[in-house]
């Protein structure tokens, strides 16, 4: 049994993010991934250490999710942190862009849990009025958790983190310390534990 430790980077803010996460296919070569959901977290959380990358714009947040969607086959849970206005639901935008939907994306902050279906579907949680695990059981999270077939992406997941596997990619948004600008943000990516 092989052991896996991970070190945090350091973020130092005058070196640019890594542009080593590859360009996102067309959303028509997305479910031709040739490798099962958990066998590639696995894989994946062995080689690749936790990344951060600063954007400056919405934009940047919007492409960054699009970069960052080939890691992501079908059955993926991407958790979301961070606070209120950093960018989550901009980067959800991004990933429901390249997954090529193309209806409107907000935060489900009343409904909860939006879909959009598409050749690899989105679910998008927003747990924001949620006051714990048990709350978030009882919408039938755990449905999505356990057999959704396309990506689940959620919002202030830590209100629900009992329920969240060890298999869910983790992302946390924060603003950029300076000498970024004040709307820059940092998000840093956490592969799975397992």
């Amino acid at each position: 049994m092989e052991t896996c430790f991970s070190l945090p980077i350091p973020f130092i803010p005058s070196i640019p993010p890594i542009p080593a996460i590859p360009a996102a296919p067309p959303p028509s070569q997305l479910s031709q991934f040739p490798i099962h959901h958990s066998s590639f977290s696995i894989h994946h959380s062995l080689l690749m250490p936790p990344s951060s990358h600063l954007t400056r714009t919405p934009d940047e947040t919007r492409a960054l999710a699009a970069r960052l969607l080939p890691l992501w086959p079908p059955g993926t849970i991407i958790c979301l942190h961070g606070d209120l206005g950093l960018g989550k639901t901009t980067f959800a935008q991004g990933l429901a862009r390249a997954l090529g939907i193309r209806r409107p994306v907000s935060s489900p902050t009343f409904t909860l849990i939006n879909e959009y279906r598409a050749p690899i579907s989105l679910a998008h949680v927003d747990l924001y009025r949620i006051r714990g695990s048990a709350d978030a059981a009882t919408l039938g999270l755990e449905d999505y958790l356990d057999a959704y077939p396309g990506i689940v992406l959620i919002e202030w997941a830590e209100r629900a983190a009992s329920l969240i596997p060890p298999t869910a990619w983790h992302l946390d948004f924060a603003p950029a310390p300076p000498p970024a600008p004040d709307d820059a943000r940092l998000i840093t990516l956490r592969p799975p534990l397992s």
